[in-house]
């Protein structure tokens, strides 16, 4: 198996290595997360509205189509 030659070899250099990580993560530039949330809003595409009348005649369609399937599956099981 190689190693990489900048990672240390024995326990100790790990220990130390980890130890210096310990001070904690870097603190972000100013305005990091503003300037991120503003690239995501950016990259989502905005929802496609339907016409306040399509939606309607959508939602009276799908009513009329249910009345009619209930119907005929009353209807057909009648006559069975």
């Amino acid at each position: 198996m190689s190693t990489s030659p900048n990672l240390p070899e024995d326990d100790e250099a790990w220990t130390a290595l980890l130890r210096s990580w310990s001070e904690g993560p870097p603190e972000p530039r100013p305005y990091f997360f503003t300037r991120l949330q503003d690239r995501l809003a950016a990259q989502q595409p905005q929802p496609l509205a339907l016409p306040t009348w399509l939606r309607r005649s959508v939602y009276a369609f799908s009513a009329v189509a249910l009345v009619l399937v209930l119907n005929a599956d009353t209807t057909l099981s009648a006559v069975r």
